[in-house]
Parts: C-alpha cells; sequence; structure tokens
C-alpha cells in the first residue's frame, strides 16, 4: 500500500509512480516529507498535531474503526466550517479571476506576472486564510455533503493504491485536511456557478486547496511560487507556467497532458562599482 524502496528503482521513478494515482485519491498521498521518508527508509517528522492524530488513529485500528474515525472527524470540520462563514459578511468581488497563494512574498510578483500574461486583473486570496474565501461567496450546505460523501470514495481509493503514502499517513491527511478540501471544493463549485467553467483559477502551490479546484473541472494554472521537491505530487493542472526550462522539463514529464511554457520573470539590472577592499587577519594586542 506504500512505497517500497527497490535498488533498481530511484526516488524520481518510485515519485513518479505516485503521481499516476487516480487525481481523486492522488491528494491524500501528497505528502512530500512522508513520501521522502519512506524512500529512504526512515522515520518522517511528525508535529505536535500530527502526532496527536497519530495516536488517535493507532488507538483507533486496534479495534478497527480508524476509517470511521478519519471519516466522522472531516464530517464534523466540514460542517464547522459551514456554520463559521456565516459569522463573516459577503463583501470581495467574485466577479474578477482568482490567484490563490500561500502568503508567500514572491506571490505579489507572481500575481502581476500572471495580469500581464493574460491581459486581465485577478483578485488574490490567500488558501491559508479561510476568512477572505467566506467574505468572497458562501458554499451550499447540498454541495458540501456531496463533497464529504465523494470524501468517503476518494478515501477508499486512495487506500487501495500500491504507491504512495502508507494508508496510516492518508487516513491522518483525511483528518487534518479532508474537511478543508471538501469545503474548497463546494467553494470553487459556488465560484464556477457565478463565472461560468471559463474562469481562470491560479495557483501558486500544489496543496490539496489546487486539487480540490481540479476536481470541480476548474480551468487552472499553476506558476511555482519556489523550488519544486522531487518528491511533490501535482493536480492535473491544465497550464503550467514556469521560469526555468529545468522546471518545464520536470512538470512535462511529470503532468504530460499539461500545457507547460516557460516564461522569464521581470528582472531589473543591477548596477555594479568598482571598490578596492584590504583585508587582514590580524590585530594588534596590548602588552600583558
Amino acid at each position: 500500500m506504500s512505497i517500497a524502496y527497490q535498488p533498481h528503482q530511484s526516488a524520481y521513478q518510485l515519485v513518479a509512480l505516485a503521481q499516476r494515482i487516480p487525481s481523486r485519491a492522488r491528494w491524500l498521498h501528497a505528502q512530500q516529507e512522508i513520501l521522502f521518508a519512506q524512500i529512504n527508509q526512515t522515520l518522517p517528522l511528525r508535529g505536535p498535531r500530527s502526532r496527536k492524530v497519530d495516536a488517535a488513529l493507532a488507538l483507533a485500528a486496534r479495534f478497527g474503526v480508524a476509517w470511521i474515525l478519519a471519516l466522522s472527524a472531516s464530517f464534523f470540520f466540514t460542517f464547522y466550517l459551514y456554520f463559521k462563514q456565516y459569522r463573516f459578511g459577503v463583501s470581495h468581488s467574485s466577479e474578477k479571476p482568482i490567484f490563490v497563494g500561500i502568503g508567500a512574498l514572491k506571490d505579489p510578483e507572481l500575481c502581476a506576472l500572471l495580469c500581464t500574461l493574460k491581459g486581465d486583473d485577478f483578485f488574490y486570496l490567500d488558501e491559508t486564510n479561510m476568512e477572505l474565501f467566506f467574505r468572497t461567496c458562501r458554499v451550499r450546505f447540498s454541495d458540501l455533503l456531496a463533497g464529504w460523501i465523494s470524501l468517503r470514495d476518494d478515501l477508499g481509493v486512495a487506500l487501495a493504491q500500491d504507491a504512495g503514502v502508507d494508508g496510516k499517513y492518508v487516513l491522518a491527511n483525511a483528518i487534518a485536511n479532508g474537511f478543508k478540501y471538501v469545503y474548497f471544493r463546494a467553494w470553487f463549485r459556488q465560484f464556477i456557478r457565478l463565472r461560468g467553467p471559463a474562469a481562470t483559477i491560479a495557483f501558486s502551490a500544489a496543496s490539496h486547496v489546487a486539487f480540490a479546484a481540479v476536481a470541480e473541472g476548474a480551468h487552472t494554472l499553476y506558476l511555482p511560487h519556489g523550488f519544486q521537491a522531487r518528491t511533490l505530487l501535482y493536480p492535473d493542472f491544465d497550464e503550467v507556467i514556469c521560469s526555468n526550462l529545468y522546471e518545464a522539463d520536470h512538470f512535462r514529464e511529470r503532468l504530460p497532458d499539461t500545457r507547460t511554457r516557460v516564461v522569464a520573470p521581470p528582472f531589473e539590472p543591477i548596477e555594479t562599482t568598482r571598490i578596492a577592499v584590504i583585508a587582514g587577519d590580524y590585530v594588534e594586542r596590548p602588552d600583558q
């Protein structure tokens, strides 16, 4: 059920196998630190919350109810978000295409580049700030329920895979991010209703949020905000815009059906000035 290291296979080949997992279940395996640890046969680094989830799942597994725990937790937190959204008024416009970032320093630059390339203004949303999504549009209860039922089926597909992360980490991801994935699926479904299926949704990270947009059939575009780890799994983006040929080759292999192109980022030349520097490695010591 998980990646097992074989001497004749490189890490790159093993992650390429995980990339072929059906998209509906791939996001549950998209845990690059876990993949890296499994390939290298080491224990993954887990934070305090992740360790608590792991412990709860281990206890539930003794009674054969780990699956039920994962689904129950995702159900509770999903509908917690549904009621939480009504604490905020809808004040942001959803008439523009959107750029979903992660609050990275490079996000404004990528958003500006996107506006230049597409000739349109993009509305920026930070995927780590749920309030921004609450204030843009509200989701329907029926869409959340349908999304949770789909999550139940996707979880079964994810656990049946021969590649990817170990099943206990699939269940842990379902608890940690399943409710967000369900909510974002409903959110993007509502956004598509308002804007139409041709509306572009751009991302700077290949997270569960991007997987949710792809699952809803949105027209998605990816602008990587930084270096791409070999153990990173991607949703099936419609288009990827890279800043160099090395990234482009990587994406063409990982996502052969995706349109990939290279666009040089804007830059300003650095003005240099000649100076002379004299360095010494000794100091005058006072007499003892």
